[in-house]
């Protein structure tokens, strides 16, 4: 006989959760879809080809200007005289690209679906990055370009390759700091200055603050990037952390990680101080 009592329904069967691996999977998949939305958000506007066409004019004045317009030396000059005002440029456009009121309507879209804060932030964040990185390489190939076509040498491909591995780490850190302010505060006012100002102090107060934290120097791209990570791990942990429960194991995480970044890329810092200049 049937242990059920006469007239009693089955009990429900509770629903069986997904794997790790098949969440991680799911999230992994969400995020590439966002990125892939920003990216075609922000090529589809004029402003990042305005930028690389302007970048392309100073590069082309370069090959036509420089008494050795070689690729090493066209390349030194692409990452550390025009390369300052590029990153301010590129600041700019990054936070435009936090800015624009469609960014707005999108997230509210967004928000309506099973998608994690992280994973949207993020998504906008590498949606940002290949922004900025087109005007970059449009800038690069136009100067090569002109190099050949001016008969000033061959091409070195590795050359301009080194210039951007210079170039990155400065222009990371304050694309993201501008991009983390506007997207935080909505006010791109704010935002783009607090970052044109932070642009300000890095490029031309290096008499306020150490040797080690210049993003001009090569030497420093460790610590820069530290600080790019920080940046990014605080903005994860900040960014609409309404939408997360209270007391959420992911904001502790995001939070240490992020002051786990800072203070690494600090200690790196000291260390490289104290290496230039050693006590006596």
């Amino acid at each position: 006989m049937s242990t059920l009592a006469a007239g009693s329904a089955p009990a429900r069967r509770a629903p069986l959760r997904p794997s790790s691996f098949a969440a991680g999977r799911a999230a992994l998949g969400r995020l590439a879809a966002t990125a892939w939305l920003e990216v075609r958000l922000n090529l589809g506007v004029p402003a990042p080809w305005l930028i690389g066409v302007v970048l392309g004019g100073f590069g082309y004045l370069a090959v036509r200007t420089a008494p050795d317009a070689t690729s090493f030396p066209l390349a030194w000059a692409l990452s550390r005289e025009i390369g300052q005002f590029a990153v301010l440029l590129l600041a700019l456009l990054a936070a435009s690209f936090a800015y624009r009121p469609i960014r707005y309507d999108m997230t509210e879209l967004l928000d309506s679906k099973r998608t994690g804060s992280e994973e949207l932030i993020l998504g906008r964040w590498l949606g940002m990055v290949a922004g900025i990185a087109a005007p970059v390489l449009f800038w690069y190939a136009v100067t090569a370009a002109a190099q050949h076509l001016e008969g000033k040498g061959a091409v070195e491909p590795l050359a301009y390759a080194h210039s951007v591995a210079r170039l990155a780490p400065s222009a990371l850190l304050l694309s993201t700091l501008a991009f983390s302010l506007v997207t935080l505060t909505r006010v791109l006012i704010l935002g783009g200055g607090l970052a044109g100002l932070a642009w300000f102090v890095l490029y031309f107060g290096h008499a306020f603050y150490p040797t080690s934290l210049r993003p001009d120097l090569s030497q420093n791209a460790p610590v820069i990037l530290g600080l790019t990570a920080a940046l990014l791990l605080a903005m994860l942990a900040a960014y609409q952390g309404r939408r997360r429960a209270k007391g959420a194991v992911s904001t502790y995480l995001l939070g240490w990680s992020a002051a786990a970044a800072a203070f690494g890329a600090l200690i790196g810092a000291a260390r490289t101080e104290a290496a230039l200049h050693p006590r006596r």
